[in-house]
């Protein structure tokens, strides 16, 4: 776990370090640039979104069907000794994939997608014309064993910024999850006592009327402070919701210490290591990361 002893930065402030030094998301940004065929991109997804960890899934990834699955299957049960050392990894948030219910959505997985290419683009709905809905998307990962509500916003997520599926992302289904709401409540209470409508003790339990409408006042006024950077990781669109909720949850971590600067460039980036010498893949996407001056320095 992160030290609590870094300085407490304002959100104005950690947001554009974030944008600015590619901290924000920084799997999405390599996977832009490993040069990796696309095939490879599409088996690191159904990975990565069973798993949530980098250094796995480039070894999945670099396993065509039938030996990816197999794979799979293995890092489901976790009962022999992974490829890079240790136990088969996972990320917390997909800590209940193992095991019986691991196996099962592997296998539920397999069965109806034999090509793990396929999985992929069912999920993030490739290759579907017009716009869809953010909830849409969640609606179709949902159909699948152990996909709920967070892993399925993710894909939705990762379909739009990495696999560039037209996703209409309202700040409803945006902010659907509490870290983020309370992420926007704390800056809305710093905005009311620096207005005077509210004293710092009062601001500890004060609770907006309007909980959505809140929302969009921060968001509209995050965004219009972000003005002038271009969203990553390809930086072809201005800074938008998407952006603004991620920086609010990493903000919320970061006051309560969970979150120095670069935290999840040098997590994923010790999470690839052990990968490296069995994937190269794994080197690649290491090499393919933000924060590689920092390292060389």
């Amino acid at each position: 776990m992160a030290g609590r002893t870094y300085e407490r930065l304002g959100i104005e402030v950690f947001g554009a370090h974030l944008i600015e030094h590619e901290d924000l998301d920084p799997v999405y940004l390599a996977l832009t640039r490993t040069g990796l065929d696309f095939d490879w991109t599409l088996r690191f997804l159904v990975a990565y979104w069973c798993s949530y960890h980098v250094g796995f899934s480039c070894f999945a990834a670099d396993h065509p069907a039938p030996d990816y699955w197999d794979v799979m299957r293995a890092w489901a049960v976790n009962d022999t000794e992974a490829p890079a050392g240790g136990r088969w990894p996972r990320g917390h948030e997909r800590r209940h994939a193992r095991g019986n219910s691991g196996l099962t959505m592997v296998r539920k997985l397999e069965e109806r997608y034999p090509e793990p290419e396929q999985a992929a683009s069912t999920l993030a709905c490739l290759g579907h014309d017009g716009v869809l809905p953010c909830k849409a998307v969640m609606k179709t990962v949902k159909e699948e064993y152990l996909f709920g509500d967070w892993i399925a916003f993710k894909v939705a997520d990762m379909a739009y910024n990495v696999l560039d599926v037209a996703i209409d992302f309202d700040e409803a289904a945006v902010f659907m999850f509490k870290d983020p709401r309370k992420g926007a409540k704390l800056f809305w209470r710093g905005e009311m006592i620096k207005a005077g409508a509210l004293t710092a003790e009062l601001a500890k339990t004060a609770e907006p009327k309007d909980e959505m409408a809140m929302i969009h006042g921060v968001v509209k006024h995050l965004i219009e402070v972000f003005d002038g950077h271009l969203a990553p990781p390809k930086r072809e669109r201005p800074v938008g919701v998407l952006e603004v909720e991620t920086v609010l949850c990493k903000w919320k971590s970061h006051l309560n210490g969970h979150y120095p600067l670069f935290n999840d460039i040098d997590e994923i980036h010790e999470g690839l290591v052990p990968w490296s010498a069995v994937s190269e893949s794994a080197v690649a996407f290491a090499d393919a990361m933000p924060g590689q001056e920092r390292r060389n320095a």
